[in-house]
Parts: C-alpha cells; sequence; structure tokens
C-alpha cells in the first residue's frame, strides 16, 4: 500500500503545488498528518474540471500524543478570554487504546476526525489551507472521520486533494482554536472521481446512516442557512419531493451542528437521516405527480 510521508507539507490549497503522491481510482493508500499544520497535496489520476471528488475515509489513527491550546488571538470569545487576562493556554495529553487522557488522570473518548480536507480552486485562487469554503479546506467538521464519504468538487485535472490537521477529538466550534487534540496521525483512505450529482453545491458528506452537508459563511446564521438549503436540495434530488414538501419535513427532523467558530468564517453542518430519505422514495407527499 502506498504511504505518504510527512517530509513534503503545504499551507496553500492550490494546484501549483508539487504533489506529494499520485494516485489511482480507487486505490487504497495512507497519508501520514502532522499535528495542526502543513497539509498534503494528493494527485487522483482521472479526475477532471466539473466531476465531484469522493473520499472514503477508512481509518483515522491518531498517534499517542497530542495538545490542546488556546491564544489570545483566537476568534471565539475574545473580550471574555482577554478580559480575564489568560494569555496562551495549553494541555498536552495522552492517546492510548481509544481514550484520551487529561492532564491529572481524567480519561474520555478519542473519536479521531479529519481537520482539513478540500480540493484546489480554479487558478490563480489559492486559499490558505487555513481557510474554508465551497471547495471544502480547514472545514474542522467531526462528521470526517471513519467511515465518511466526502464529496467536493473538481475544479482542476488531478483534483489536488488537499488534507491533514486531525483531531484526536473535537468540541463542536473548537472553540479554544487548536483542536480539540491536536495530533499527528495516518489517514487512510481511497479516492473516486464521479460525476457531479444534481443539486450539488457545497461539500457533502456520507455515512451509512445519514447524509450532511457544510455550510460556511461570515455568521453563524448564515453558515447555517448555506448548509440547511445545500441539504434541502440534496434531499429533493434524490427523493422526488417538491421544495416545500421537503422544507417541512426538515422543520421537524433537521440534526445542525456547529463545527468551528474561530476561523474568519464559521462551518456548520446539517444532517438528515437516511432511513427516511429511503421512506420518502417509497411514499411521496399527497398532491406529488
Amino acid at each position: 500500500m502506498k504511504r505518504v510521508g510527512i517530509e513534503k507539507l503545504y499551507h496553500v490549497i492550490s494546484a501549483a503545488n508539487e504533489p506529494s503522491a499520485v494516485v489511482g481510482q480507487g486505490e487504497e493508500f495512507v497519508v501520514e498528518t502532522e499535528a495542526g499544520r502543513g497539509e498534503q497535496c494528493i494527485v487522483l489520476e482521472g479526475a477532471k474540471p466539473g466531476q465531484v471528488l469522493a473520499a472514503e475515509i477508512i481509518e483515522v489513527a491518531p498517534e499517542t500524543e497530542g495538545y490542546t491550546a488556546h491564544g489570545p488571538g483566537a476568534k471565539s470569545f475574545p473580550d471574555w478570554i482577554r478580559y480575564n487576562g489568560w494569555g496562551q493556554l495549553r494541555r498536552d495529553v495522552q492517546i492510548r487504546g481509544g481514550r484520551i487522557k487529561w492532564p491529572g488522570g481524567l480519561v474520555f473518548p478519542a473519536l479521531p476526525m479529519v481537520g482539513m480536507i478540500g480540493t484546489a480552486p480554479e487558478p490563480p485562487e489559492a486559499p490558505s489551507t487555513g481557510m474554508q469554503g465551497i471547495f471544502g479546506g480547514n472545514m474542522d467538521c467531526p462528521l470526517v472521520a471513519a467511515g465518511a464519504r466526502v464529496f467536493l468538487p473538481v475544479a482542476v485535472d488531478g483534483a489536488y486533494l488537499h488534507i491533514g490537521d486531525v483531531h484526536a477529538v473535537q468540541g463542536d466550534g473548537e472553540i479554544c482554536g487548536a483542536g480539540g487534540i491536536e495530533c499527528r496521525a495516518e489517514v487512510r483512505l481511497k479516492l473516486r472521481s464521479l460525476e457531479r450529482p444534481a443539486g450539488f453545491s457545497w461539500p457533502r458528506i456520507e455515512h451509512d446512516a445519514s447524509i450532511s452537508t457544510v455550510g460556511v459563511g461570515g455568521s453563524m446564521d448564515t453558515a447555517y442557512r448555506i448548509a440547511v438549503e445545500a441539504l434541502l436540495r440534496w434531499i429533493q434530488a434524490e427523493s422526488g419531493w417538491s421544495e416545500q414538501d421537503v422544507f417541512l419535513l426538515l422543520g421537524s427532523v433537521l440534526i445542525a451542528r456547529v463545527c468551528e467558530v474561530v476561523n474568519p468564517f464559521v462551518t456548520f453542518a446539517a444532517t438528515f437521516p437516511k432511513l427516511l430519505l429511503e421512506g420518502m422514495r417509497r411514499n411521496p407527499p399527497p398532491g406529488a405527480a
């Protein structure tokens, strides 16, 4: 199996980057990731602009040491923290046996996830790997974990997937700015390019039991609305239900979570159960053609 080391890492998402590796369609491979900084750049043979990249996350394996931290410049709760004079904060932890051991002995489950996964936009655009948008990027979405299939737009030949910034666990919002728990890790995955599905706009995440969309905006309400509308379009295309009926159903069953609030932009994820989607296909609403 191909293994990609951390000797060559990048800080911008760009098709001008020399690839860390070139992989074939459906080829399983492993990337090593650095703690909190620098991303791999992977080219997928045969990926063409206008398609979507499907990244299947098979395993996320953190190393045994990690940390969480907060600096005075972090965006979340700046006045509250600044006025209390906290300064720089850091805690180092152990990661073993699927658990986080906090200093002093507190133990809680590790839930490893990939914080940064995105495809290169059309040149000359080359955003920082710390940014997120329609291309994916630093979404810090805990749903990007083992078992996830992440769908991202392809804007350039080869897609130029950038991936890294694994967290051994992360709370919703990533409020302290580093982590949850930043750590080195190994991510096992495979990539395919697919024709762009109807209604595709923002990044999508699929698990065996759910579908989710990610929205990014300058405020929580903007990011939330983008994520929900993208989810509505996906459900509408898959179910055949009208926009109005999907909207009314989401009012009863929508699941949404804030992913991160510490970058210049906010990330939200909106989720819908697959069991209901299967039921919608079998049961069109009254008045449907």
